[in-house]
């Protein structure tokens, strides 16, 4: 099963969740772990808005990198405070 194999796989890498993002100017899946109030930012991988084609995923990927921003540098996960207002 796709499903089993991709949770036996977020176990093994360390995450429990994934989001789109901006990392270092550049569209990003972005792999992290919650507890409680504190986001750990775990993994990055950079991906073609080209790749997702549907009307769900365009608007994901619209509203999370709205959301998120970041900077990896020297393995470390910035994020960049958005100045709304």
């Amino acid at each position: 099963m796709k499903v089993k194999k991709h949770i036996e796989e977020s176990e093994e890498i360390g995450f429990d969740n994934w989001c789109f993002g901006i990392v270092n100017r550049k569209l990003a899946e972005v792999y992290f772990t919650k507890k409680k109030n504190k986001v750990d930012f775990v993994a990055h991988c950079y991906v073609k808005k080209a790749d997702y084609k549907t009307k769900l995923e365009k608007r994901y990927i619209k509203e999370d990198c709205e959301k998120l921003k970041l900077i990896y540098k020297n393995g470390q996960y910035t994020e960049i405070k958005n100045n709304v207002g």
